[in-house]
């Protein structure tokens, strides 16, 4: 018995690679039985070690953009940080160049010394429920402008951009990058410190923000439905529950993402909720 077990438990976010191959070995037959089994052993065994395998590899890790993780920071040598942030301050679409102003610090003649403010964009790729999505980060201090970001492509496009708005008033001095897998090995990285999680509990504590991340993490998962998901082989969970495969599939899912791994209580709960609110818009509660 020991000898036919697998020591890896394969969570539901995986069943519906499960879903698919059953479907292709029950083409044309009345029922599965062992000799069907037998016949497609091969095949199911390669499954169970690619998820097998998935579980325990690093995962390629991606930005909201979908492009591979990297962090890049871009330094520049600039004339003033006036003169820069008048060329690029509207790549922050979300905040006002007054309110950045008001933030900025400036010397006793009123100049802008240090300010700092997102590059971003309206509208979120991966969640619906994001009114904007944060593209990197700019921050001018004195003649130094450094500007992080975290791909690749994203560094390139806005490497251009200042480029384009500074012209040869910015003088390019270099682009320091760290991948994912230097990060994870490094243990001073980029962890959240003891400082970042008494500042998210703090937060958490007050009733509006609780309000609006219930709000954006409803809206998540009212899109979610009519988003196209790569686990339901591109068809989105509306489509997919029209078929008994798909349905199952699309149950696994939910089950997925109503697993507490350690995350905020009340973001785990909120994501409970979403799954239940899919559920009753699918009809997934329905005989």
């Amino acid at each position: 018995m020991i000898a036919g077990l697998g020591p890896t438990i394969i969570p539901p976010r995986l069943k519906p690679e499960v879903i698919q191959l059953r479907k292709e070995l029950r083409k044309g037959l009345s029922s599965v039985t062992d000799d069907t089994l037998h016949e497609w052993d091969t095949e199911i065994r390669d499954l169970y070690f690619h998820l097998e395998d998935s579980l325990h590899s690093l995962p390629q890790v991606c930005n909201t953009d979908g492009d591979p993780l990297e962090f890049h920071r871009l330094i520049f040598e600039v004339p003033s940080a006036q003169e820069a942030f008048d060329k690029l301050y509207d790549l922050c679409v979300t905040v006002e160049a007054e309110e950045l102003l008001a933030e900025a610090k400036r010397d006793s003649a009123g100049r802008i010394i240090r300010i700092e403010f997102s590059w971003d964009r309206l509208g979120h790729k991966a969640s619906l429920g994001m009114p904007n999505t944060v593209l990197g980060r700019i921050v001018i201090d004195g003649r130094r402008l450094t500007a992080e970001v975290n791909s690749a492509k994203r560094a390139k496009a806005l490497r251009h951009e200042i480029d384009t708005r500074l012209g040869d008033r910015a003088r390019f001095k270099v682009d320091e990058i760290q991948d994912v897998k230097s990060l994870l090995s490094d243990p001073d990285g980029r962890k959240p410190g003891k400082k970042h999680s008494a500042e998210h509990d703090e937060l958490m504590q007050h009733s509006e923000v609780r309000e609006h991340l219930a709000e954006i993490i409803g809206r998540h998962w009212d899109g979610w439905i009519d988003q196209e998901i790569p686990a339901l082989g591109g068809k989105t969970p509306r489509e997919a529950v029209k078929s008994s495969d798909g349905r199952e599939a699309v149950e696994a899912l939910l089950k997925d993402a109503e697993r507490d791994r350690g995350q905020d209580p009340f973001m785990a709960e909120a994501n409970r909720e979403g799954a239940r609110r899919v559920r009753e818009l699918l009809g997934l509660n329905d005989p």
